[in-house]
Parts: structure tokens; C-alpha cells; sequence
């Protein structure tokens, strides 16, 4: 087969070359260039457009020369190495979380406490986190938990309104709200993350209020249980085996039940076979199905 010539005056503009710096070495033998919209790959020290690359093999290449940049045109230059299936980029938020603050903490220690003024969001690293009210009379209510991955710590008030408090040693990255709000104006991606997050936990919300108000012990742990596996699967984990890094009281808050009845309720289930208890905090659930029929949410 003939080789295929290309245009030269495909070749980038000179401030894409400042930017991304000479291609040399073997990570540059393959990359894409997003400009103006469209994607331009490296082929021998010039850039064209994948679309070019990608028929040169079966006939001849239109020429399509590289748009003029000019201060009317939106544009927009991000690069990744074609590896496998192509990575999408990192949203502002993530590359600011990747950089902040790391913050330890012990279990039963607070990240922040009701009442203190609201000055950074936090992201789960690893560990676990309880976010719970306390009456005056000294009763607990866990209204949800933060694994790794999740944020804790928005709100629109200036203060927090729940406790945070580690349930086992947990790591943290700390972002300044100051910064957030700046990402905020740059990064239109941030919004939708942060709606994608309130929105969970609304929902999260929602189905506490009805096992609280409405479900009996049995269907609140096998909800919780079945809310854990669903939440691994999402995050590509084990649904069916998981370890529970909060204590039976800590459920017991969360369900609105007594310790005593918790315990009670997942022996319950060992003893159907419907989950294997090999350690305290170690669940393996033998029949999903079964799980499921116990919830209360068949069709009506």
C-alpha cells in the first residue's frame, strides 16, 4: 500500500505547542489533542484529525487543516494517552481534592460538630463516618454514614447542623469552601457533581424516613443491609460479601431499634440462610432474593 501523505498545514498552532511542550519519548508516540471541538492526533511530529488517521488506511485523506484559533472561537486543549479505552478528565473538584489537605483521625473522633462554623468540605479517603443529632435527653439518631469517595460537609447554612464522627481510623481530604465556590464559577462540571451528591443523600434521606416510620425490624436491617450491597455494586465491589465498619449500636441508631434487637434480627436471618455472619463485622449474603423478598416492597 502507498504511504499516505498528509497536509502539512495540518500542524498546530504554536501556542499548542507551548503548552503541551515538544513531543518526545515513548509517551508522546500516541496522544489525542481535543481543539476547537475536535479531536487531533500526533503522527509523526504533526497533528491531524483522528477522523483523517482513521480512513487513510482505505482511501485517500480529505484535508482537513488544523482552524485558525481567534478570540470569538471557544476552545478548549486537553490531552490523554490512548492506552486502552480513553480516560475522561478529572473534574476541577477532583484534581483541587487530589491536592488538598490530608487530615487522621481516630475512631470516635469528630471531623466537625454541630454547631461549628462551616469553613471546609471534606472527602472520605478511607475510613468511615457517622453523621448523627443528639436530643437533650441524650438520645442518638445516626441519620447517615459517609464511606470513602463521599462528601460530608455541604449545606447552605453557615454552620453544620449534624455531628461527624469517625467509626474507625479514617482519612480525609479537606477543601477550603473558599476554593469551592471559586471551582464553582470555573468548572460547570462541579455543579452537576454536587447535585449528583445532594441528590443521593436526599434519596438517602427519603428511605430513612420511610424505614423509621413505616417498616418493621426485620425489613429496617434487611434494607440496610441490601441499601450496602446495592452500594458496592455501584462501586464495582462485592455485593454479596462486605464488612460493616460500624458497631451494632450505630445501626441500631441509625434503624431506630435497640441493640438487642438488631443482634436479634441477624441471627434471625443466619438461622433462614439467608446471610453467613464468619466474623462480627462481616456479612455474606447467601440468597438476594430472599433478602429481598423481606423488605415490604413488593408490587402493591
Amino acid at each position: 500500500m502507498p504511504r499516505t501523505r498528509f497536509p502539512i498545514d495540518c500542524r498546530a498552532p504554536a501556542r499548542v505547542y507551548r503548552r503541551l511542550g515538544r513531543p518526545s519519548g515513548r509517551r508522546w508516540q500516541i496522544v489525542t489533542v481535543r481543539y476547537l471541538r475536535a479531536e487531533w492526533r500526533l503522527h509523526g511530529g504533526v497533528w491531524l484529525r483522528a477522523s483523517v488517521l482513521a480512513l487513510a488506511s482505505v482511501r485517500s485523506p480529505r484535508s482537513h487543516p488544523m482552524p485558525t484559533p481567534s478570540t470569538s472561537t471557544p476552545r478548549h486543549v486537553a490531552i490523554e494517552p490512548l492506552v486502552g479505552t480513553r480516560p475522561q478528565p478529572a473534574t476541577m473538584l477532583e484534581q483541587r481534592l487530589a491536592q488538598a489537605s490530608l487530615r487522621r483521625i481516630e475512631a470516635k473522633e469528630f471531623v466537625f460538630a454541630e454547631g461549628d462554623p462551616t469553613t471546609h468540605i471534606f472527602q472520605v479517603e478511607t475510613g468511615a463516618v457517622a453523621l448523627y443529632k443528639v436530643l437533650c435527653d441524650g438520645r442518638r439518631q445516626v441519620v447517615g454514614f459517609a464511606y470513602p469517595g463521599d462528601l460530608i460537609g455541604l449545606g447552605a447554612e453557615g454552620e453544620h447542623v449534624v455531628n461527624a464522627q469517625a467509626i474507625k481510623p479514617t482519612r480525609l481530604r479537606c477543601l477550603p469552601l473558599a476554593t469551592l465556590n471559586q471551582l464553582a464559577r470555573q468548572d460547570a462540571r462541579l455543579g452537576f457533581k454536587l447535585y449528583e451528591a445532594l441528590a443521593r443523600e436526599l434519596a438517602a434521606t427519603r428511605d430513612l424516613l420511610l424505614t423509621t416510620g413505616q417498616r418493621s425490624a426485620t425489613e429496617r436491617v434487611v434494607a440496610f443491609l441490601l441499601a450496602f450491597s446495592r452500594r458496592n455494586e455501584r462501586n464495582g465491589q462485592d455485593a454479596h460479601a462486605f464488612d460493616l465498619p460500624m458497631t451494632r449500636a450505630d445501626i441500631a441508631d441509625f434503624l431506630g431499634l435497640t441493640i438487642e434487637t438488631v443482634s436479634r434480627t441477624f441471627t434471625k436471618l443466619k438461622v433462614l440462610g439467608l446471610i453467613e455472619l464468619p466474623l462480627a463485622s462481616r456479612v455474606r449474603i447467601t440468597d438476594l432474593k430472599g433478602l429481598e423478598s423481606l423488605t415490604g416492597e413488593g408490587a402493591a
